[in-house]
């Protein structure tokens, strides 16, 4: 196994004018996220711990304050198992031919958490989603569902999904819209 890196980076000029006015306003934000993760294999369960770091900059704030960061600090751990079975199957089917289907099921549990945020976001301008970052713990439950089959490509047997589904339920902890914890509803 290896230890794997993401980053992710945007920098944004948002222009406002309004209207019958000579006046506009120019704001400046640069948001940058970083992830490392250590996915491993134990027995047929496989293991993708992680932690996360972002940092945001905005030039100014609701209020008029200026020169405003933000950090969010996270982690979490994904885990997940493939169960799957193959058919022997002869035929076509909506222009795929098929010698035979393999149906994968898998299981995963998420535990994605957000453990600090520097700065509410009502102090931020909300334009998109890199303004709104709140303090998360949660679980997710879920089972992707595929019917596979191969065919092939410039000579070379590719996989197609027939059919993929996936079904998710997220276990809120910390839900600070109804003061506890809560369920929502399937994904």
């Amino acid at each position: 196994s290896s230890v794997y890196y993401q980053n992710a980076e945007t920098f944004t000029v948002l222009n406002s004018k309004s209207a019958r006015s000579a006046s506009d306003t120019d704001d400046v934000r640069f948001d940058t996220f970083h992830q490392m993760n250590y996915p491993f294999r134990f027995a047929r369960i496989i293991f993708n711990p992680y932690f996360d770091w972002e940092g945001t900059y905005w030039s100014r704030a609701v209020s008029g304050e200026e020169n405003i960061t933000r950090q969010v600090w996270g982690g979490g751990v994904d885990i997940s198992t493939r169960l799957y079975r193959i058919y022997e199957v002869q035929g076509s089917w909506l222009g795929i031919k098929a010698d035979k289907i393999r149906h994968l099921i898998e299981p995963s549990i998420k535990y994605p958490t957000k453990r600090e945020v520097t700065r509410a976001n009502i102090s931020i301008q909300q334009l998109d989603g890199i303004d709104s970052r709140d303090v998360t713990d949660k679980i997710i439950l879920g089972v992707e569902n595929r019917l596979q089959t191969k065919r092939k490509v410039k000579g070379v047997d590719t996989r197609v999904d027939v059919v993929s589904t996936g079904s998710f339920l997220t276990y809120n902890m910390d839900d600070s819209r109804v003061n506890g914890t809560s369920w929502t509803t399937w994904t």
